[in-house]
């Protein structure tokens, strides 16, 4: 769905599109379309070993453009103490329809709702 609203969309670019090394252009010439040009990470906050905030921080530290968006299917009360419910963090409620879900990127990428 991001996808087909990116350019160069053909399909051996959907194919590929969230591979984080995958590049449209030839080796040796600047970096082509890719998960980097998305500028936008997404994350669930509850995982094995990692919390999704921790991942956050790591990324930010040496990406500190990237923006984040967490996700979860706990309750507030039970992701609280991961920090992703402070003011200026963009959170969305699993489940969630995938317009909901292109919405809020969409929203994020153009700066109309809080991102980390």
């Amino acid at each position: 769905m991001i996808a087909a609203k990116l350019p160069a969309s053909s399909p051996r670019v959907k194919k590929h599109i969230f591979e984080p090394f995958f590049t449209t252009k030839e080796k040796g010439k600047r970096t082509g379309f890719g998960l980097s040009t998305v500028h936008l990470m997404v994350t669930d906050v509850v995982m094995p070993g990692m919390s999704g905030r921790q991942l956050a921080d790591r990324l930010l530290s040496l990406r500190p453009e990237v923006k984040v968006l967490y996700m979860s299917g706990y309750t507030d009360d039970a992701i609280v103490h991961h920090g992703v419910l402070d003011p200026g963090i963009a959170y969305i409620q699993k489940p969630f329809a995938p317009d909901a879900f292109a919405s809020k990127v969409r929203q994020i990428l153009d700066g109309r709702a809080p991102s980390t």
